[in-house]
């Protein structure tokens, strides 16, 4: 368990280095392809790091990405500690035990893998709406990536057009 909490605090620690500035990263970008093909009703700014802790910690479909890294990560110790304790129990060999754990550890990898693609995308997707808002645009399209990892919601939207002030994570 002394593992998983510190495995929690590492990848939280690089996701609150990396995530700001793949904010930044995406804003400017997204400001730049608008204004080369629509230009720009004013100058752009410098990113306000308000805005970007703003994206960070807020809590859509419950929880910001530091809490998901939390959870995720209590989440298999107990499991792993779980398959132990029953494997001890039964009398299972350490050789055995190893290879549950390994298997249980690459299901967390996975997990892990696709938290950070998911906040990730969150990310991008708060920093192209607010370079869409600052440049003055009222209206975007919603363009889902369809694929077998796309949410139903997700692929249900694609190609919508919404108002940019009710936009929704």
């Amino acid at each position: 368990i002394k593992e998983m909490i510190q495995l929690s605090e590492k990848t939280e620690r690089a996701m609150s280095r990396f995530l700001p500035s793949a904010y930044k990263d995406f804003y400017y970008r997204g400001l730049y392809e608008i204004g080369k093909t629509r230009g720009l009703r004013s100058a752009a700014g410098v990113v306000d790091g308000r805005r970007i802790e703003a994206v960070l910690r807020m809590p859509w479909s419950g929880k910001n990405y530091s809490k998901r890294i939390w959870t995720n990560g209590a989440k298999l110790a107990k499991v792993i500690q779980q398959n132990i304790i029953a494997a001890a129990h039964r009398g299972v060999s350490v050789q055995d035990m190893t290879r549950v754990v390994r298997q249980k550890m690459g299901v967390g990898m996975k997990e892990a893998v696709r938290l950070v693609r998911t906040e990730l995308n969150y990310v991008q997707n708060q920093a192209a709406l607010h370079s869409i808002k600052d440049a003055g645009m009222k209206f975007y399209r919603f363009i889902a990536t369809l694929d077998k990892r796309t949410s139903t919601i997700c692929q249900s939207h694609d190609g919508d057009v919404f108002p940019v002030e009710e936009a929704m994570p």
